[in-house]
């Protein structure tokens, strides 16, 4: 392969995988919304969120991001749990500033 054409592989390659994560996203987000009132769910609903959350960081959905978290902290979630979504809320809004 040339130069160009490895270089057109590697940005086909990160469109792909820019795809996929928008659908993971889509995906857990909506694993997630269906325990958000049943905090009696935890640690799953927490988990749920904050991998919603992390999800929507890599994917550069920031006000997304800050909407999981604070759906998560909002239950019972576990103490490490709870320290993780706390931190990728801070994230979320760092980003947004």
């Amino acid at each position: 392969m040339t130069t160009h054409e490895l270089h057109d592989e590697a940005m086909r390659l990160i469109e792909r995988a820019d795809r996929l994560n928008e659908k993971a996203f889509s995906l857990e987000r909506r694993a997630a919304m269906r325990l958000l009132k049943k905090t009696d769910k935890e640690p799953t609903r927490a988990i749920l969120f904050k991998g919603a959350a992390m999800l929507a960081i890599r994917c550069g959905f920031f006000n997304y991001a800050e909407e999981m978290a604070r759906y998560g902290l909002a239950g019972n979630p576990p103490a490490e749990i709870k320290a993780e979504l706390e931190e990728v809320l801070k994230l979320a809004l760092a980003a947004t500033k």
